[in-house]
């Protein structure tokens, strides 16, 4: 008897194969503000299948350390991060995932678009949409 082997899943870009999203934020927004939200969707859902993985690994494999002290005894209490997370911040922010409803590019529509990005952005962010959308 064949031992059963499943494969593993394979990344995609979320924005084109998970129907339900896009349809969503595509019933939500107005037909212009979707033709225009479209690429930044797309390109977001293309960064979490390459870019942002490998960020995300680095990361997670080197979770944020606390230093409560300096070599010298003084108290410091500094958290460092992996440089990893700190470019996925960075990336959140070159993305609009802060901004988008506060600059209301979108109109009325920009916090859905804001949600359709981190919704897109979260699984591979190693908890950097989380600083993000406090």
């Amino acid at each position: 008897m064949d031992p059963f082997i499943q494969d593993a899943p394979r990344r995609t870009n979320r924005f084109r194969t998970d129907l339900a999203l896009r349809h969503t934020i595509e019933r939500l927004l107005p037909s212009d503000v979707f033709a225009a939200a479209e690429p930044l969707l797309d390109e977001m859902g293309e960064r979490t299948v390459d870019e942002l993985p490998l960020l995300e690994r680095a990361a997670e494999l080197n979770p944020p350390r606390h230093v409560p002290y300096d070599p010298w005894g003084t108290r410091i209490d500094q958290i460092e991060v992996d440089p990893a997370w700190t470019r996925l911040i960075e990336i959140g922010i070159e993305s609009g995932l802060v901004a988008i409803p506060y600059e209301m590019s979108f109109g009325q529509s920009s916090r859905v678009l804001q949600f359709g990005l981190q919704h897109i952005f979260m699984p591979v962010s190693a908890v950097a949409d989380c600083p993000l959308s406090m």
